[in-house]
């Protein structure tokens, strides 16, 4: 997300702008607060100068004997379940971050709608394209059967020899 939404920017003005969109405007402006102090610029750094597959956690960047998550969870309580953090007991994550599900599910059934439109469409054209077909084939059995007739009653007319 810093990738994203906040290296690309010189100023926080500009920052302030490009909200990603599953943040508050109070979340964002705090984010944006703390990757500009010098002690997060510190972390990031030290995060960013370990080896790979070592421990990147905060305790182990500041030396601290706990994470902020146990910190976080020691002064504020739990996590509640269906609940998000610091938000209260009204926001559920649906209503702060919206249903991916719901979103997907939305797109395939839009596309599935796309599909049986194109689809009746299809079947519309190859039911006119039978019927005339159809027309035009009944059009020449009763042309066939006109001269059929015709020449059936010359047949008969003339005196068999």
């Amino acid at each position: 997300m810093k990738a994203k939404y906040y290296n690309p920017y010189n100023t926080d003005d500009e920052r302030l702008r490009h909200q990603p969109p599953h943040l508050s405007d109070d979340d964002w402006r705090w984010l944006i607060h703390f990757w500009g102090t010098p002690e997060a610029k510190d972390q990031f750094q030290q995060l960013r100068s370990q080896p790979e597959g070592t421990s990147s956690s905060v305790s182990a960047s500041t030396g601290a004997s706990t994470s902020v998550d146990e910190i976080y969870t020691q002064v504020m309580g739990p996590e509640r379940h269906h609940r998000v953090r610091g938000y209260g007991f009204g926001p559920t994550p649906t209503s702060v971050f919206g249903s991916t599900s719901r979103r997907r599910s939305g797109a395939i059934l839009s596309t599935q709608l796309e599909n049986a439109q194109e689809m009746l469409l299809v079947a519309e054209q190859k039911f006119t394209t039978t019927t005339e077909e159809l027309s035009n084939v009944k059009d020449e059995l009763s042309h066939v059967k006109e001269t059929f007739e015709e020449r059936l009653i010359e047949v008969q007319r003339k005196p068999r020899e």
